[in-house]
């Protein structure tokens, strides 16, 4: 059985280090958060609606989330379509959160300050960063682990044939 467990349902104390800190770099350090993952670990919808609640809640302004996605490759433009499909159905959930919305952009924006919208960044492991942003990892790769839908396992051992 395949439940789907909705934002509202996410315990807000699990994430409120998060957006603590992604709220402390955009005011305070007047830095860009941007959210990076490995290639191998893709974020869910209720990730970001989570995040954006919370956000919202706390401060009241608006959240866009710049989605950095370089066209670097073949693997990236079959991609694209993908991408475009998941960014259209999250955009329509966050619209029922409040002011907020995700892009995919081929830069990330800088921040506005205290009273205008909170820009956070999101792409994966080894993009390139502009100067006025500030990464913040979600996972650690373990070299030797390889992770997939069924989990973890280990690659490094070899069963003797």
């Amino acid at each position: 059985m395949n439940a789907a467990i909705e934002s509202s349902q996410i315990e807000p104390t699990r994430i409120e280090p998060l957006v603590d800190a992604l709220i402390r770099l955009s005011d305070r350090a007047g830095k860009t958060p941007v959210l990076v993952t490995p290639r191998s670990i893709g974020l869910r919808p209720m990730f970001f609606e989570a995040i954006v609640a919370e956000v919202i809640r706390r401060t009241g302004r608006p959240v866009r989330i710049d989605w950095y996605r370089p066209s670097v490759g073949l693997a990236e433009r079959f991609a694209e379509p993908v991408a475009r499909r998941f960014a259209r159905r999250l955009n329509r959930s966050l619209a029922t959160i409040g002011d907020a919305r995700i892009e995919i952009t081929d830069l990330i924006g800088r921040p506005a300050g205290p009273d205008r919208e909170l820009v956070i960044g999101y792409c994966r492991d080894g993009a390139d960063l502009p100067t006025w942003s500030s990464p913040v990892r979600l996972f650690v790769e373990v070299p030797g682990l390889a992770v997939s839908s069924r989990g973890v396992r280990d690659v490094t051992t070899r069963s003797a044939a």
